[in-house]
């Protein structure tokens, strides 16, 4: 594996000093065409910029410069983007029709407001960079992946290769990320310390709303995230992938400004944000609408309010339907109930409170509102919902929030004390990729008072929590086991019922290695605590040989004393483990 060098944003030019000449255009473009002849990115559909913009961009042959921009503090020299079709108003104006003014009164200038004026502050915290995100030494680097996390494509093969399989690892134990959240895992072996996962919609035109917004959030929660854990730099992957279909330039539109709209809100603890993409034309079009979004000049600031979208969201940067939006009017209004139900309103104690207008129709004047008005409200149909749970189904639902609060209080201790015993352990993974958990009994502190036992279960919650959320296999090695590693059965009982449904549901079998009278009474007492389906899972192991039919011995790692107490109880009978390994894929 080649060796990756940093590369620290201080090295790295940022947005208001960035400079694209007409020859490094032309050398960006014919990079674009050769990486598409390549197969390296994908072919458009339709080679057109942004369905939300005005006009196409073009570039022009000759830099504009603003006299008025010798005397502002930013010393910026760049070639504007300016549409095609406006290209000859640089040269000289075009010929107008004449207009008979004599009799018109004079109309006022428009003004209109600067959505995304000029600001120097915001415009030194960014950088665009072409390159391997990976390489850059930064605080959190943004990595788009799909909702189970398992993404080994493009950005996300990019960084778990780069950062070993400790990244993997939590990969498959953090669980899962809906479309537009975000969560964050350590960066083990990269140089930014914290990866942020987020994951990019998939596009449907039918849907463009929700794709946009749910975008929107990506790049929003991943800010958030950042202020969140009190970091100052952060480094965005392309979040839209090809695969899911975003049309790209839409996507860097909704990109940029949510961007600029956090950073004019809560940006101040932020130093760095580094747009970082991996081909040349993604490039073009983030230096295309950086332009809009994060002007550097006045020139540039005018340029982009004429080719800005007409609608560039809310005050967060979110795509907001007004029509959608809930309204609610006070019923006692006279003329809103007349106007709606279309009939006249007289005074309680003078006459009827609604009088029908339609003589032919002596029942017009109910009105479908009032059959919406008989449905039930929400908090009707939630309790509605609440009767209709079975007791299982309540006890469940407790357990999982009950469970929820241990679990957190768990992550927040470190429980140095117990680690150190190494009773409860990850062995690696079966034939079918199933993490196998080892339980060392005669390791178990079972003895302790009642306030050590809560941490003792929390830190075993700790432990196993990230193995369980898909199958798994138990191996509980009863070996040697003396009175102080034997807690009492009320405990036993007790905790079983604090933990999660998943541990019962995931789990695909369960191996009692050299079991005793006292466990197996145990566990005929816990009988009503589980389901009949549990003992078809429940497999006593006399002998270590009948273990290794199940599993292969380089995965399955038991603890030494295991290997002598069999050698000594079953003598000749004893079998060397890697004679039989190929008994579990029947499971």
């Amino acid at each position: 594996m080649v060796e990756l060098t940093s590369v620290n944003p201080a090295d790295l030019t940022r947005w208001s000093e960035t400079i694209f000449s007409e020859t490094d255009r032309k050398r960006l473009v014919e990079q674009e065409n050769r990486e598409l002849a390549n197969g390296l990115i994908p072919a458009l559909a339709e080679p057109k910029l942004a369905r939300t913009t005005k006009k196409p961009f073009k570039l022009i042959e000759e830099p504009i410069l603003d006299e008025d921009l010798k005397t502002d503090q930013v010393e910026s020299s760049f070639v504007d983007v300016v549409p095609q079709e406006s290209k000859g108003d640089l040269d000289e104006p075009a010929e107008s029709a004449p207009t008979d003014t004599t009799d018109s009164d004079p109309q006022p200038e428009v003004v209109q407001a600067v959505r995304f004026p000029m600001r120097t502050d915001l415009n030194c915290k960014l950088i665009l960079w072409q390159g391997n995100i990976a390489r850059l030494r930064v605080n959190a680097i943004v990595n788009s992946t799909n909702e189970r996390m398992t993404s080994v494509t493009g950005v996300s093969k990019t960084i778990l290769d780069a950062a070993g399989p400790g990244l993997a690892m939590e990969y498959r134990n953090s669980g899962r990320c809906r479309t537009g959240e975000a969560s964050v895992c350590k960066g083990y072996n990269l140089f930014a310390p914290n990866v942020i996962h987020t994951v990019g919609p998939r596009y449907n035109p039918k849907y463009r709303i929700a794709a946009e917004n749910a975008l929107h959030g990506c790049y929003r929660n991943c800010l958030e995230l950042l202020l969140e854990l009190k970091l100052e730099s952060i480094s965005f992957c392309v979040v839209n992938t090809p695969e899911k279909g975003y049309p790209p330039e839409d996507a860097v539109h909704i990109a940029l400004r949510t961007v600029r709209r956090f950073l004019e809100r809560f940006g101040s603890p932020i130093k760095t944000v580094i747009f970082c993409v991996s081909n040349a034309r993604d490039l073009r079009l983030y230096d295309d609408m950086l332009r809009l979004y994060f002007p550097r000049s006045i020139k540039e600031q005018e340029l982009a309010q004429a080719h800005l979208p007409e609608y560039t969201g809310n005050e967060a940067g979110e795509t907001v339907v007004v029509a959608r939006k809930i309204r609610i009017k006070g019923r006692d209004d006279e003329s809103y109930v007349e106007n709606r139900f279309n009939r006249t309103v007289y005074d309680h104690h003078n006459g009827p409170l609604f009088q029908n207008t339609n003589t032919d129709d002596p029942y017009s004047y109910f009105s479908e509102d009032l059959f919406t008005e008989m449905r039930e409200t929400p908090d009707e149909i939630r309790r509605l919902a609440e009767l209709a749970k079975t007791k299982e189904q309540i006890n469940i639902e407790r357990v999982e929030r009950e469970y929820a609060i241990l679990l957190a209080a768990a992550k927040r201790e470190t429980f140095p004390e117990f680690a150190a015993l190494n009773f409860l352990y990850s062995s690696g993974l079966d034939s079918k990729g199933r993490p196998i958990i080892i339980f060392v009994a005669s390791k178990f502190p079972g003895d302790l008072p009642a306030p050590q036992l809560e941490r003792l279960l929390m830190y075993i919650v700790r432990v196993i929590d990230g193995f369980v959320n898909n199958a798994y296999a138990l191996v509980y090695v009863h070996t040697d086991i003396e009175p102080e590693n034997k807690p009492s059965f009320d405990w036993i009982r007790t905790s079983w019922k604090r933990l999660s449904h998943k541990y019962r549901k995931n789990m695909r079998q369960m191996f009692l290695v050299h079991p005793t009278i006292w466990v197996k009474l145990v566990f005929w007492l816990a009988t009503p605590m589980v389901k009949d389906t549990f003992w078809g899972k429940l497999v006593y192991v006399h002998e270590l040989s009948q273990i290794y039919e199940y599993f292969d011995a380089e995965q399955l790692h038991l603890p030494e004393h295991c290997f002598m107490y069999d050698a000594q109880i079953n003598g000749s009978q004893w079998s060397d483990p890697n004679e039989s390994l190929s008994g579990y894929d029947k499971l």
